[in-house]
This record gives C-alpha cells, structure tokens and sequence, in this order.
C-alpha cells in the first residue's frame, strides 16, 4: 500500500502530512534506515511497478505520465537497472530516467528518512522532527530589519507551514509595519508552504479578496481558485512599494510568491530568472524506503493564464544576484525621495542615496 500526500487532503490530516512534504522535500533529508542496504530483483520490480502506477494516476499531464512508466517499466525489463541494488543508486537513477522524458525539477525519487513509513504514528513522528528542525531556522525567516530610511528588510529562506510558523510571521510583519517600502529577499529561498505564500501575500493587498491563482488537478480534472485573506493578524501594507529579490535558487513557492505579486503590479522584481518550478507534488510511498514526489497539479496564474513551469520568473530589472539589494535598496530611496512632501525628509532621503552612490 503506498502512502499519496498532498495539500488537498482534509483538514484534519492535512497538518500531519503537510509536515511529512515539508520534511522530506527539505534539503536535510536524513539518512535513509541503514538496515535497507540492498534491493533484490523483485524489491527493484516492486518499486519501479509502484512508480509506474503513480505516475499514471498522479502526475499533472497525462501524456507525460504514460511516456515517463512506460520507459522506467521497458528499462526495467531491459535489464538497465540490475546494477542499481543500493536504493539511493536507485533513486538516482530513475530520478534521472524521469527527468530525461520531462525536466520537471519537482519530480524526483528519493530515500526515505528512517522516521517515515506506512504508519500514521510515524508519520506524526516525522511531522514532530520537521517541526523541532524548522523551529531551529526561526520557520525561515532569517533577518527581518528595517534600514536607514524606514525601508522593511525581509529575508525569507523558507515558506513554512503556518500552523506551526504562524506566530513567527506575524511578529514579522508586525516589526515591518511601519516601514514605507519593502525589501524581500527570496535569493536562498527554495519554497515550501503555499498557505504561507498566501498568508504574506494577504498582508501586502487591500482586505477585498483578491484572485491569487487557480490550482488545476488532473487527476480529479478539477480547479481550485486561491484568493488573498479578508483577515490576517496585525497591520496591512497594501500601498508601500515592495520589492522582491531572486537568484536561480529561487524556486517553487518563492517563484509563486514573485510571479503572484509581479502580474498584480504589486511588487518591482529584481535580481536573476528564478529556477523555473510551477508544480506542487504529492509524495508517494514506493516501498523499500524509497518514495517519489509527483507534481499533481498545475498553478494557473489568473492574469497570464499560464505559471512559470520550465522558464522562472523573468525579473523585473535584471541583475546578478549579489547586486540585487543595492539595487533594490537605491530604487525604494529614490521613490520615496521623489514622493517626499517635506523638505528635510526628501533631503535625508537623497543624503542617504548619495552615499550609497559613493561607496
């Protein structure tokens, strides 16, 4: 029996296994139960039937799907995997296999933490140690500032589930609540949460619902519209310029939380074309302490009709990553320099872009 995990489950589950994601698709995946060393024929024929059969069921475009089974099941049968019997020799390969039919850089196959197995108690167990992990990164967020000039600094290296990082991002917000621009620095940012993506989005847009995206399912060939929240803790920042920061690291949420706000004219981006991952997966157990995660489903970007899948999000002003803040820093000085109404604001304003030019 496989394990299949996504945001879409109820509520009541949808804590738990939005942990398991988080913990397995995170960069600190542990190491896999060292008492799983070797994959036999029939261990190997297993997990490629399991991943075949998902892939059908589960993957975001059909066609994709059959062509990806259909050449892991021929390979199989060809011999080609014989050589894999180590299972991260196995995740590797077939992790390569798929992405040489589609260079979907969500999908991938991968060692299980030893924590993590058919069981709802280890589950739980492994939503605990995601827990305890993103509780030692502060949920993400890195560095919250505000600069000379009264310009918010926002450096955001995760969008963690705000069921556990909810406090954590209102304290935020509440620290930026008075600046008069906003710097976010997505550049080291690989994703995560998307209630988190909208949760921060919320507090940069006016109270009225607004359109964020539409997730499309091909599995269920149903479409689910995401909108901005009526309400969110604390004070909203919906006419300040924000700028947002990118590098080719950004990627998944990141590029969810730019492209979003980028198509509403809400924020200016700056920085390099961002890694290019439209599609959230759903984790599915392979058995023998390996698993897949399969994009399910397609975002749909309300303005553009289509999202950033394969091409990252196009910036704004386009610089390397490591000039991105002064550039962002120098383009909130001089708007509101330039917006200034008294005279010893608009000077220290220009004080402060003048040295900035000189350093």
């Amino acid at each position: 029996m496989s394990i299949r995990i996504s945001v879409g489950l109820g509520d009541s589950y949808r804590k738990l296994v939005l942990g398991l994601a988080l913990l397995v698709l995170g960069s600190s995946v542990e190491a896999a139960d060292p008492s799983v060393s070797q994959l036999g024929r029939e261990a190997r024929s297993e997990v490629i039937g399991e991943l075949a059969e998902s892939l059908r069921e589960v993957y975001v475009f059909a066609d994709k799907a059959e062509a990806m089974a259909s050449a892991v099941e021929s390979r199989l049968q060809g011999g080609s995997y014989a050589a894999e019997t180590a299972p991260e020799q196995l995740a590797a390969r077939l992790t390569h296999d798929l992405r040489s039919v589609t260079d979907d850089k969500h999908l991938r196959v991968f060692e299980l933490p030893p924590e993590t197995h058919e069981h709802e108690d280890d589950l739980a167990r492994a939503r605990r140690q995601y827990e305890e992990r993103a509780w030692r990164e502060n949920y993400g967020f890195r560095l919250v500032q505000v600069l000379d000039g009264n310009i918010g600094y926002l450096e955001l290296k995760k969008f963690a589930d705000p069921s556990v990082a909810g406090d954590t991002a209102t304290a935020a917000m509440a620290m930026l609540a008075h600046s008069e621009a906003l710097i976010i620095d997505l550049r080291q940012n690989h994703g995560g949460s998307p209630f988190m993506v909208q949760l921060l989005a919320s507090y940069l847009l006016e109270e009225a619902p607004q359109h964020l995206v539409d997730q499309y399912v091909r599995s269920s060939d149903s479409t689910r519209q995401i909108h901005s929240l009526t309400w969110v803790p604390g004070k909203r920042l919906p006419e300040i310029d924000v700028f947002i920061l990118t590098s080719i690291e950004t990627f998944s949420a990141a590029e969810g939380f730019t492209y979003m706000l980028q198509n509403l004219k809400r924020a200016t981006v700056i920085g390099e074309r961002s890694a290019g991952g439209a599609h959230p997966v759903r984790v599915v157990s392979l058995g023998h302490g390996l698993a897949a995660a399969i994009p399910f489903a397609r975002a749909i970007n309300p303005i553009t009709g289509t999202n950033w899948e394969g091409v990252g999000v196009e910036p704004d002003i386009e610089v390397p990553a490591d000039d991105a803040f002064g550039v962002a820093y120098a383009k909130a000085l001089e708007a509101l320099a330039a917006s200034a109404e008294d005279r010893e604001r608009r000077a220290e304003l220009e004080q402060l872009l003048a040295t900035r030019e000189q350093k």
